[in-house]
């Protein structure tokens, strides 16, 4: 735990000094990171490996607006 409290506050002073001033700019590259895996590939799944969400609720949650639906319709002919 110790490890990853240090590499925060590294990148939170290496973004400071590179102009991000915002107090969860870490949080909101992530958030941005998810939504750009889940449009471009389409799948909830990918954004719940690659973000490491233990539970698919949590992706669903904040990314299940971003899938885009199949709307596209297949018509069969009737059977005589």
């Amino acid at each position: 735990m110790l490890l990853v409290y240090t590499v925060n506050r590294r990148l939170k002073r290496w973004m400071k000094k590179h102009g991000w001033n915002r107090t969860r700019a870490c949080h909101e590259m992530r958030s941005y990171n998810g939504a750009m895996v889940t449009t471009m590939t389409g799948s909830l799944y990918e954004a719940q490996k690659r973000l490491r969400h233990a539970s698919s609720r949590t992706t669903e949650k904040s990314y299940a607006d971003l899938v885009a639906h199949n709307t596209d319709a297949v018509s069969f002919p009737k059977a005589s």
